[in-house]
Formats: structure tokens, sequence, C-alpha cells
């Protein structure tokens, strides 16, 4: 996972409430399985969203020994998400209507068909899978989020709540320096602080 080893494009946020984690670990992990991944494969849904093992991606079985690590958490989530191109859906359109098959006249009845023909193809299509990765250092009581992605932390964070019952809180630079430094003295002295320009001679 990206947290070990590869590139990182983190996010911060701090868990108010961590009383869930603190307690027994059998009890986290079956939260998690409340909201495991299921596939999609076969099925005609555009997405899926769900808890997989952070270090065997294709498992949606989670064990205490695959989430706990150290002082840490390790949570995954994988998003499978199917797309019919619009070119395809409306050639497979002309050609049943070209074939006789349908004598489709209203556009009601052209809607419902559209609608049939891309359920059919989205049962064929290969979803595309991604993982967003997740750490809590439970110490600290922070999420670091291994995305850059708007949408993806939205769809993580809601997961995480759905979960856990708990919505972490986005943390800027700002509330980060305040809780980092927690001294009003250290806070004040670094929004002093100005500018500097070095230039070569």
């Amino acid at each position: 996972m990206g947290f070990l080893k590869g590139s990182l494009g983190i996010k911060r946020y701090f868990i108010e409430n961590q009383d869930v984690f603190s307690k027994n670990r059998d009890t986290v992990v079956e939260k998690l399985l409340r909201y495991q991944f299921r596939s999609i494969e076969s099925a005609a849904v555009e997405e899926a969203v769900g808890w997989v093992s952070p270090f065997r991606s294709y498992d949606p079985a989670l064990k205490v020994e695959d989430t706990f690590l150290d002082s840490n958490l390790f949570l995954a989530m994988r998003i499978d998400k199917k797309t019919v191109s619009r070119l395809l859906l409306e050639s497979k359109v002309h050609q049943f209507l070209d074939s006789g098959s349908s004598l489709t006249t209203g556009k009601q009845e052209l809607k419902k068909l559209k609608e049939d023909i891309h359920q059919e193809l989205l049962t064929k299509a290969l979803p595309e899978p991604r993982i967003i990765e997740g750490v809590i250092d439970l110490p600290h009581s922070t999420l670091y989020l291994n995305t850059a992605s708007h949408r993806s932390s939205g769809l993580f964070l809601s997961l995480f709540e759905k979960t856990f019952d708990i919505l972490p809180v986005h943390i800027d630079p700002t509330a980060f320096a305040y809780l980092t430094l927690k001294e009003d003295s250290k806070l004040q002295a670094l929004a002093n602080a100005e500018e500097s320009c070095f230039h070569d001679i």
C-alpha cells in the first residue's frame, strides 16, 4: 500500500471521539465487515464502494492482523466503477431499431429501450477498481487519507461515518499548527513570522 511504499498525496483529519477504536479490536473489524466491498462484476450496477484488506485489495475479508499495526489502524476502501460508452450505446440502439425487432415510436418507448440496453451493457462491462488508503494514528487521533481527489475523499469519509458513526474533521494548516504547538506564545510567534527572500549574488 502507498503508506508503506509508493507516492502519497495526504489529507489530514482529526477524530474527535475515538472510543470505538480504543476498545475491542475485533469489534472494529466487525464494523468494517458490515460495509465490506461486494463485487459488481456481473451486475448492472455502475459503482460499488466498500472496505477491503489493506494489503490484499482483492480480498473483502478483513482480519485484525491486517487492520491494526502497532498503534495504527490501516484502512482501504475499494471503488469499482463501470461505464458504458455513449457511442456503443447509441450503436446498439440503432442496430436494434434497424433490425425491425422493435416498433418503438414514442419518446417514452425509446427511453425505455435505451435504459434496457444500457443495463445489459453494464452487466457485460468490466469494472475499473481503485483503492483509497487511510491510516489512523491512534495516539494522536489523526486520520491520514492518501488521495488528492475531492470526490474520493468524500466517499471515504461518508463510508467512514456510516461504519463508525464518526465524521473526521479536516485539519487545515492553521488548525494543524494549533494542535501541534499547543502554546499561545509559539502560535503568536508563528503568526508574526514574515516571508523571507534570499538572492544569490
